[in-house]
């Protein structure tokens, strides 16, 4: 059957960011099809939350709180998920943070230095520290969780965009280099996803109207949109895909 290569029954997976929004929904979407999940984000409550859903879904989960700009932790958050689970088969590098909206000249250095260490510094400290036993099997799928600011110029997002680009580009060269060892790397660029977090945005009518106009299906994503964008690339049914871009952005940059 075609739709069992779509399943990730028996598989690890480790979600960042995984306590709210696109995480969460990641999380349990994975546990859906079939894995244990391992869950972190800096609030342990919101991750408690998330790991008693998952249990809720007939799936183990363990919850990791980690703050995504230490190296350190990173980098124990992955060893404590190999030791409670045996290895890691799928990594989805969630974790990011927004910068404020301002011109290039206006973008404080402490808030560029923040937006790479969360949003990039950590994908790639996560990727380097999972691969490692992903490499030693021959088989791993690791999914990034970019945007469609790394795709094309959104003003007022220099610090934000240059993360994302930056995650396009680490992508596409780790996929390369690991593709003859097994391990598969794409990425996922969302438009604007209705989530907790752009709520105030969602909630100025002028500012929700012009987001619906420029996106040719004429709405905000949904977080299950996502979600099983990343069950996909996560499954065998993506097998044959890596170093891959798959943008879910409503027609958005089709324009």
């Amino acid at each position: 059957m075609i739709l069992d290569a779509f399943r990730l029954n028996g598989q690890i997976a480790l979600v960042t960011g995984a306590g709210r929004g696109i995480g969460r929904g990641i999380a349990l979407a994975l546990a859906e099809a079939g894995a244990d999940v391992a869950v972190a984000s800096r609030s342990a409550d919101e991750l408690t939350a998330v790991a008693a859903e998952i249990d809720a879904r007939g799936r183990r989960a363990l919850v990791l709180p980690t703050d995504m700009r230490d190296i350190t932790a990173v980098r124990r958050m992955v060893a404590e998920t190999e030791a409670a689970f045996g290895r890691i088969d799928v990594l989805v590098n969630n974790a990011g943070i927004f910068q404020s909206w301002a011109q290039p000249e206006d973008v404080p250095l402490g808030e560029w230095d923040l937006v790479f260490d969360t949003d990039l510094k950590s994908a790639f400290v996560a990727s380097q520290a999972a691969g490692v036993g992903m490499l030693a099997r021959g088989a791993g799928s690791i999914v990034n969780i970019g945007s469609i600011a790394g795709v094309i110029g959104l003003a007022l997002t220099t610090a934000y965009s240059a993360a994302k680009a930056g995650m396009i580009g680490m992508t596409k060269a780790m996929a390369v280099d690991w593709a003859p060892r097994g391990v598969r790397v794409n990425l996922i660029a969302p438009a604007f996803i209705a989530t907790p977090a752009n709520q105030a945005l969602r909630d100025d009518a002028e500012a929700r109207r012009a987001v619906e106009a420029q996106t040719p299906l004429g709405r905000f994503g949904t977080v299950d949109e996502v979600a099983a964008a990343t069950v996909f690339l996560a499954s065998r049914a993506a097998s044959f895909i890596t170093g891959e871009v798959l943008l879910v952005d409503g027609g958005w940059t089709a324009q």
